[in-house]
């Protein structure tokens, strides 16, 4: 079945440290390589992530993904989604860095589409099922969206965490790069943490519970996911037929790293912090 060919590709990817001190960038995939030998793909069509020399957030490459309502479905869904291995463990810290570009046409949706997100393997032996993840990157309706979800089960029912929350982040600007800065500590718990930068403005500081409760941490995920292309009779309420971002300069940081380790680019934030704090 595909995916648990996807499943199984996910759990034995091993991805190569980043250049330079391993001790605070853990992976670096700013596609300078060329190629996307770093990853794992769950992509309808070959050329649903392809590596482009323009637009580039830095450097000289970035990768362009592209989804279509008709691509076929792939791990269940309607994706075109590279992945890197999940963490080995449940409650760690991590730094992540990336910057997204939406182009010109790319068209407002009342539908939401998730362009980075966090997921989370069940424990399907113990006959839990698969969940939304408990981070994710969205936009909807012409804005930016942060969704966080936490769950303290050992199994979680039907897809229902404790809690959650959502946060709109502003309108969404095409033909422009946004850079983005997570820090987290995965927790069930109370001691879990999320910090959200957008262009070197902190959105979010929030301090409580990030993550399920699961056997195995997080693994991360960059790409085009739009679930409702898959159901009826949201996929006919969907304004759009096609999806294009781009991705450049991914880097993730162990809880030695700072934001200027994982930051897009090499120049300093210019613009003003602002701290927003939700308890």
């Amino acid at each position: 079945m595909l995916w648990l060919t996807v499943l199984t590709a996910v759990l034995i990817l091993t991805v190569s440290p980043a250049k330079g001190n391993s001790d605070v960038l853990i992976f670096e995939g700013d596609f300078e390589s060329g190629d996307l030998k770093k990853w794992n793909k769950e992509l309808g069509r070959e050329d649903s992530a392809q590596i482009v020399t323009n637009p580039v957030r830095a450097g000289k490459h970035s990768v362009r993904f592209e989804l279509r309502k008709d691509d076929p479905i792939v791990a269940s869904s309607k994706r075109a989604e590279l992945t890197l291995k999940k963490e080995p463990k449940v409650e760690v810290e991590r730094w992540y860095g990336f910057s997204i570009f939406l182009p010109e046409d790319y068209k407002r949706d009342a539908l939401p589409e998730i362009v980075t997100q966090w997921h989370a393997l069940p424990d399907l032996s113990a006959g839990e099922v698969w969940r939304s993840p408990p981070l994710a990157v969205l936009t909807q309706d012409g804005n930016w969206r942060i969704n966080w979800r936490w769950d303290a089960d050992r199994i979680m029912k039907r897809n229902k965490p404790d809690g959650s929350k959502s946060r709109e982040l502003g309108r969404y600007e095409t033909g422009v790069w946004t850079d983005w800065v997570f820090h987290v500590k995965w927790s069930w718990q109370s001691d879990g943490l999320l910090e959200v930068w957008k262009n070197g403005r902190k959105q979010i500081r929030y301090e409580g519970p990030v993550g399920y409760n699961d056997r195995s941490g997080v693994y991360f995920k960059t790409g085009i996911y739009k679930w409702v292309w898959n159901m009826t009779p949201e996929k006919d309420q969907s304004t759009t037929d096609k999806r294009v971002i781009f991705v450049d300069e991914v880097r993730i940081g162990s809880p030695k790293a700072t934001y200027k380790d994982v930051e897009p680019g090499s120049g300093k934030v210019t613009k003003k912090e602002t701290d927003r704090s939700d308890k």
